[in-house]
């Protein structure tokens, strides 16, 4: 197993052999202090706000609209900040190993909506309730995963940076599990920067996502997939075509990279191998020159209950996967 030029200020990257001698590299962006590659974007944003005065010198509160791994991010970054309350708006899609740990928190108001969509998103009713705190509270600062241009901003100077170091060539095909698109414009916004670059940004998106384009169907992972378009979305520069993966290809890719690379992950990081898998022999899209990136964002412990529990995939209508070779 080669581990691709590590550094103490990194996160590493792995190389995974899926077989018939198809090879990819994940960034393993777990290995983040709060667990996720959300780390990076909510840490910038919060040291940010403290550097500008915004907060720390008084009551404040601060409203997240979030399905887990940026709340706990931005609840470990405030926490034993001075006057500062934290606002998170999450629901019932994201486990509840994900929303346990918010509760240890002194300082954060935790609110669970249970009202999903067609698609069995909750977004809608998450971003309903943001809109009323917004009215009830006038001087909150509102943590906007889906527009503030800090964040692609912060994923461009760190994680985007370390690929590039780490991988050490020009050719590459970076394939991203898509939510907010802000690591998605992030990445698009390097190639345009480095014109000579011969970057392939490939995005990997939930069937029943709306992110880029409608359509209809029900969906039962957090973590990718967005319940309608996005600002990041809308203003990415050049990607390809995006591969949509279904819910039982997502388990499956779940349950094999435990069983056959030893990596228990979540469902955002084998959504994004099973796209690179889908798409591998396709030359259009995975140049025989090129090497493939995954981004993995997260591990797979807080998904026990769900992608790694039997009876909730068959339960699903995914119990095909519990067998997957």
């Amino acid at each position: 197993m080669i581990m691709w030029n590590q550094s103490n200020h990194m996160t590493p990257m792995r190389e995974i052999h899926f077989g018939r001698g198809l090879v990819a590299v994940a960034k393993m962006e777990a290995e983040n202090p709060s667990g996720s590659h959300k780390d990076r974007a909510i840490g910038i944003k919060i040291r940010s706000l403290l550097e500008t005065g915004q907060i720390g010198n008084g009551p404040q509160t601060i409203i997240m609209s979030s399905s887990g791994r940026a709340a706990i991010s931005g609840a470990e970054y405030t926490a034993g900040i001075p006057g500062v309350k934290f606002v998170v708006i999450s629901d019932k899609l994201s486990p509840e190993a994900l929303i346990r740990p918010l509760r240890n928190f002194a300082h954060v108001e935790l609110i669970v909506v249970d009202k999903p969509d067609s698609t069995g998103s909750h977004l809608s009713e998450r971003l309903a309730v943001l809109e009323s705190l917004k009215l009830a509270n006038p001087g909150a600062i509102i943590l906007d995963q889906y527009s503030d241009e800090i964040l692609p901003l912060a994923y461009r100077d760190s994680l985007v940076s370390e690929i590039e170091n780490q991988i050490g060539l020009d050719s590459a095909v970076i394939f991203i599990p898509v939510g907010t698109c802000a690591l998605l414009k992030a990445i698009c916004d390097r190639k345009r920067e480095k014109r000579g670059r011969r970057w392939i940004v490939q995005p990997v998106d939930a069937e029943g996502s709306r992110l880029f384009h409608d359509c209809p169907g029900k969906r039962y992972f957090s973590g990718y997939g967005n319940a309608k378009p996005t600002p990041f979305a809308q203003r990415a520069w050049s990607f390809a075509a995006p591969i949509w993966v279904k819910d039982i290809e997502v388990a499956r890719m779940a349950r094999w990279l435990l069983t056959g690379a030893n990596l228990k992950v979540g469902p955002s990081s084998a959504a994004t191998a099973a796209g690179f898998v889908k798409v591998a022999w396709n030359s259009d899209r995975v140049p025989h020159d090129a090497i493939a990136v995954l981004i993995f964002p997260d591990y797979g412990d807080a998904y026990d209950d769900t992608i790694f529990n039997d009876e909730w995939l068959m339960d699903h209508g995914l119990g095909k996967a519990i067998s997957a070779p």
